[in-house]
């Protein structure tokens, strides 16, 4: 005879050691190194998405700053064609007082005013340097809908004679890497647009400003002139709202690895579920009863069918009835 069993601790699933421990586990490392590229990935786009907010608030600073500002004469900004345009002048108002050289238009393509498809109208201005020098200035005097520059008799001719323009400066575009049709340009490269122009030899030859102008006001005015070009836009766009939402995936990144964690942790801690030792016994003991009852039903009928047949065959031969335990209903 064995006594009582001592009751039986439940085990976990988790092994001995450090609740997080299976944080060293090769599956886990592996997820905490994706979290961490995700997470890189993540704060990298968002330093970009900053770098263009800083990029386009300063230039928005600057149209802000120079655009309604008070005309100056170019040679106050401009003195030598040698100086390279001050940043801080962008979109500063120089005037001046040149000639438009005959042949000098050049259209610049691919170049969409408010979303409508168009073309910008360039031309070389000659003005004189404080030294008496001459030298170039390229001006964009405007834009035309696209398909205009298969019309070149309908173009705008430029002014004749002395013209006083005042003009907004902006920086050199990079030369173009590809080829234009005769006349036109890709990019207001200065100098690239003197070379594509049909101005005479000796205008070729005279060095050209850095930087060139949007038209504002022209005195004398061409006839037909292009269309103005409107004021830059000043919408910050979405960069800033793009950083913090780039930010805020890095830092969930880790909440997401962080939650995971504490539910893998939680599942290790939860008991084992068995069942009960006695669940077996008690399910064979429940069969066993329910056949003892089958056995002794069907033995009751067996005897209630005997005593009826007992009494069929007494009241066939006349005998006195006697009492018979009555069966169960045959009906």
């Amino acid at each position: 005879m064995t006594g009582a069993r001592p009751p039986v601790r439940p085990r976990t699933h988790r092994p001995d050691g450090p609740r997080f421990g299976f944080l060293l586990t090769p599956r886990w490392l592996r997820l905490i190194g994706l979290t961490i590229l995700i997470s890189l990935a993540c704060t990298a786009a968002g330093w970009w998405q900053w770098n263009r907010h800083t990029a386009r608030l300063a230039a928005v600073e600057q149209v802000e700053a120079n655009y309604e500002a008070t005309p100056v004469p170019l040679h106050d900004v401009l003195d030598d064609p040698a100086a390279p345009l001050d940043r801080r002048d962008v979109w500063r108002p120089v005037s001046a007082t040149g000639t438009f050289p005959a042949g000098g238009t050049v259209l610049l393509r691919n170049r969409p005013v408010s979303g409508t498809p168009a073309i910008h109208v360039l031309a070389p201005l000659v003005v004189t340097m404080p030294d008496g020098s001459r030298a170039v200035l390229v001006v964009d005097r405007g834009w035309l809908p696209a398909g205009s520059e298969e019309q070149p008799a309908a173009l705008p001719r430029l002014p004749a004679g002395d013209v006083d323009v005042v003009v907004r400066l902006r920086a050199p575009e990079a030369p173009a890497d590809r080829a234009a049709p005769p006349g036109q340009a890709y990019a207001v490269n200065p100098a690239q647009v003197l070379g594509l122009s049909a101005v005479s030899d000796d205008v070729r030859a005279l060095p050209v400003l850095d930087g060139y102008g949007l038209l504002a006001d022209e005195r004398p005015a061409g006839e037909a002139l292009p269309r103005p070009l409107p004021r830059p836009d000043t919408d910050l766009g979405s960069h800033l709202s793009y950083t913090f939402q780039w930010w805020l995936f890095a830092i969930g990144a880790y909440v997401g690895l962080v939650v995971l964690a504490r539910r893998e942790a939680a599942a290790l801690d939860a008991p084992a579920q068995h069942p009960p030792a006695d669940s077996g016994r008690a399910r064979t003991g429940a069969r066993r009863r329910s056949a003892e009852q089958e056995e002794d039903a069907l033995i009751d009928a067996q005897l209630a069918a005997a005593g009826v047949r007992e009494h069929l065959g007494r009241s066939e031969r006349g005998t006195a009835t006697t009492s018979v335990p009555p069966g169960p209903s045959l009906d």
